[in-house]
């Protein structure tokens, strides 16, 4: 009988916190949401325009620029979306525990994180065409982007 009790309990109070944590999720999300509605969503279309037209430019030069121009622009979302970190990766796996689909995020930006800073170094093309894929996503998930 003091099993069964123990059971009950221990089952009642699992159920408690899986709800107190569902409702903190939501209000998190919620949260996300009702910044993202102060961030100036013309303003981050109209950069992303002109990173892709960097993009369409056939140099390696260029095609650093924009990534360098797209990682300051998410590092803005996430700052101005009020997701704290001391650095732009900190904030994505910040940012990745409300939005799942940023891990993938967190996994490009860490590989061309030393592009970023070295001139001398170099990405491939596909390399790069992908980190721009999961940019414009990142932008979609953090719904700064239509």
């Amino acid at each position: 009988m003091v099993v069964l009790f123990v059971a009950i309990a221990v089952l009642g109070f699992a159920i408690v916190v899986w709800i107190v944590y569902m409702a903190y999720a939501h209000v998190r999300r919620f949260s996300s949401q009702v910044k993202s509605e102060a961030l100036d969503r013309e303003a981050v279309a109209r950069k992303m325009e002109e990173i892709e037209h960097l993009m369409q430019t056939p140099t390696r030069m260029a095609h650093r620029v924009a990534l360098q121009e797209a990682d300051k622009l998410l590092d803005y979302c996430l700052k101005a979306l009020g997701i704290s970190g001391n650095t732009t990766l900190e904030r994505l796996s910040e940012g990745a525990r409300v939005h799942r689909s940023l891990r993938k995020m967190i996994t490009v930006r860490s590989r061309i994180e030393p592009f970023l800073g070295k001139p001398h170094m170099a990405l491939a093309p596909s390399q790069v065409e992908d980190a721009m894929h999961q940019y414009r996503k990142a932008f979609k998930t953090l719904g700064v982007m239509g």
